[in-house]
């Protein structure tokens, strides 16, 4: 599963520093992860700082270019629920809002 998605997901990830939960809700393993971040690294859209990873001005332009609808916002993923019925109603559990 190492879809453009993911990548652009990966380097969004990069840039704002965050972990790889995103990736691991979407069903990706370690080892997935890691050839994800092997593969940023040698199409030169991140680099190993002192710091850590670090985007490039290929990985910026990658993010701002690759994303197939053209938008600027990420879906919340992790907020989705499964499909109901027409005829039922969602109520969220109160410690869920």
């Amino acid at each position: 599963m190492m879809s453009e998605s993911n990548l652009i997901l990966l380097l969004q990830l990069i840039k704002d520093n965050a972990d790889a939960g995103s990736l691991i809700e979407r069903g990706l393993r370690y080892q997935q992860i890691g050839e994800l971040i092997n593969r940023a690294l040698k199409e030169n859209f991140i680099e190993q700082g002192e710091k850590g990873l670090a985007l490039t001005e290929k990985g910026i332009e990658k993010i701002r270019h690759g994303r197939p609808d053209g938008g600027f916002i990420s879906p919340e993923h992790q907020s989705r629920i499964k499909s109901i019925s027409i005829n039922k109603i969602f109520l969220p559990k109160e410690f869920d809002l």
